[in-house]
C-alpha cells in the first residue's frame, strides 16, 4: 500500500473520528476508504473495528479531561450490549449487508424525531449514567447486535435512545455512546481477528487518525454544547441515510448516463 493511500486513510480517519464522537456515522467515511485502499468489504468491516477501539480511547480521554466520567449503572448495560455485539459479529462473518444497510438508512431518518427534542441538562460535571430498568435491556441487546454486525449508524441508535427515552442531553449521551461502542468493539474485534478479517497495517493507520479525531471531537462536543451537536447530528444523519439507502448512488449513476 503506497504512502499516498495511507495518508488519505489517516486524514479520513481524523474526520471520521470527529464525526463519530460528535454525532455518529463516521464509518460512512472510514469503510469506503478501506475498500478504496483495496481491502475486501468483509475485511474492511473487521479492520474498521481497530480504528473504532482507538478512537473510543481518544474520545473517552477527551471527555475525562473535561470532567465527564461513566456512572455505575452504565456498566450494567454493557451486559446486553456486549452479548448483542458478539452475536452480530458472528452474523457479519458470512451475511450480505446490502438489504440491512437500506433498511437502516430509512430508520435513520425516523431517528431524527427523538434526537431533535431537547434533553434534560445536568448542571455539574461528573458521572453520567442512564437508568437500568429491565425493559431497556432488549433494546441495548438489539443495538449491540447491529453494531457488531455492521457498525455504520450505530451511534445514531444509541443517541436516539439515550436522548429520546433516557432524556439525557446530547453531550452526556455522546459520552455514553462512545463508552458502549468502545467496550463492545474490543470484544467484536477479537471475533474478526479469529476469522482472519482484519488487515492490521491499514487498521492502525486509520486508528491513529480516528483516535486523534475522537479526542478533538470530545473537546468540540463539550465546548460547543448541545445546539452545535444537534446541527451536526441532523446533517450527518441525512447524509448517512442518503448513502445507506442507495439514493446517492442512484443519483450519481443517473448523472453519469446523461
Amino acid at each position: 500500500m503506497d504512502l499516498l493511500t495511507l495518508a488519505l486513510i489517516f486524514g479520513g480517519g481524523i474526520l471520521a473520528g470527529v464525526i463519530n464522537t460528535v454525532a455518529g456515522g463516521g464509518s460512512i467515511i472510514s469503510l469506503p476508504l478501506l475498500i478504496f485502499a483495496g481491502l475486501p468489504a468483509t475485511v474492511a468491516n473487521g479492520t474498521n473495528r481497530v480504528a473504532i477501539v482507538l478512537q473510543g480511547v481518544g474520545a473517552m480521554a477527551g471527555f475525562k479531561k473535561h470532567g465527564y466520567t461513566i456512572g455505575g449503572e452504565a456498566w450494567l448495560l454493557l451486559i446486553p450490549t456486549s452479548i448483542g455485539a458478539l452475536l452480530g459479529a458472528r452474523l457479519a462473518v458470512g451475511l450480505d449487508e446490502v438489504t440491512m444497510r437500506r433498511v437502516i438508512g430509512g430508520v435513520l431518518v425516523i431517528m431524527l424525531v427523538p434526537l431533535l427534542r431537547k434533553g434534560r441538562g445536568q448542571e455539574s460535571e461528573g458521572p453520567v449514567s442512564p437508568p437500568t430498568t429491565p425493559w431497556v435491556w432488549p433494546v441495548y441487546l438489539l443495538i449491540g447486535a447491529y453494531g457488531g454486525f455492521l457498525q455504520v449508524g450505530v451511534g445514531f441508535m444509541y443517541l436516539a435512545f439515550l436522548v429520546g427515552v433516557h432524556n439525557l442531553d446530547l453531550v452526556r449521551a455522546n459520552l455514553l455512546k462512545i463508552f458502549f461502542v468502545l467496550v463492545y468493539s474490543v470484544l467484536v474485534l477479537g471475533v474478526f481477528v479469529l476469522e482472519d478479517q482484519v488487515a492490521l497495517g491499514p487498521g492502525l493507520v486509520l486508528a491513529a487518525g480516528m483516535a486523534w479525531g475522537g479526542w478533538l471531537g470530545a473537546r468540540l462536543a463539550v465546548e460547543k454544547g448541545e445546539r452545535w451537536i444537534r446541527v451536526v447530528l441532523v446533517v450527518t444523519i441525512l447524509l448517512s441515510a442518503v448513502k445507506l439507502t442507495g439514493i446517492l448512488d442512484s443519483l450519481l449513476s443517473g448523472l453519469q448516463t446523461r
